[in-house]
């Protein structure tokens, strides 16, 4: 595929940021002829993988104007890398787990070598269909304690629970992030709808 086709269809919206790296890696394109051909330098340094631009500190990277996507408008051979990175972080490399492709996608700012911040998986129980379940939220190693779960979370709370007309959210929660989703508003039910609950978790719900 023509570059300067790829730079056009970015630059104009045709193309997301992970879709453009995609297909630009496909064709193996040198660093300096995304350079050559239009391309900022934070697109390149994204390209490159290099988890941190020049000049630009950890600290001072934040997820607050982050976009979160409907994963259905996404490239779905990148969705499954993510979930198998994902699938690899809970059990390793064993290979009889399969994890679903997520729901939601957080894209990586700038800083971030991965496509996606962070991802989620949703569902609705059929017990309640007034709830939106999250299943799964997995945050990319480099852009934990940055405020990308709360990001995610926030996002399900404010625009795509209420849009699927729920009035409220409900999760199992290992012990060791049961902090986190309180200080989100999240408080603790008497079981799980959907039966997930294994030892160690508590079950969580947030009305909206």
């Amino acid at each position: 595929m023509d570059i300067g086709f790829i730079c056009s269809g970015y630059k104009a919206g045709i193309y997301t940021l992970p879709e453009a790296v995609r297909l630009l890696r496909d064709e193996e394109f040198a660093a300096d002829t995304l350079r050559k051909a239009g391309f900022d330098p934070r697109f390149v340094g994204i390209y490159e993988g290099k988890k941190l631009s020049s000049g630009k500190k950890r600290e001072d990277i934040s997820f607050t104007h982050a976009l979160v996507r409907d994963s259905r408008d996404v490239d779905k051979v990148l969705l499954k890398e993510y979930a198998e990175a994902f699938q690899r972080e809970l059990f390793g490399e064993e290979k009889e787990h399969f994890l679903s492709l997520p729901s939601l996608v957080l894209e990586a700012p700038l800083g971030f070598s991965a496509p996606f911040a962070g991802a989620l998986w949703y569902e609705f129980p059929e017990e309640d269909l007034e709830q939106f379940y999250v299943r799964s939220l997995y945050v990319h190693l480099d852009a934990r304690k940055f405020g990308a779960g709360r990001k995610l979370i926030e996002s399900v709370v404010e625009e795509f629970a209420p849009g699927y007309g729920c009035t409220t959210i409900g999760l199992d929660a290992p012990e060791q992030v049961v902090l986190f989703y309180r200080k989100l508003g999240f408080r603790q039910a008497s079981r799980s709808l959907l039966g997930f609950r294994t030892q160690g978790q508590q079950y969580l719900v947030k009305i909206i």
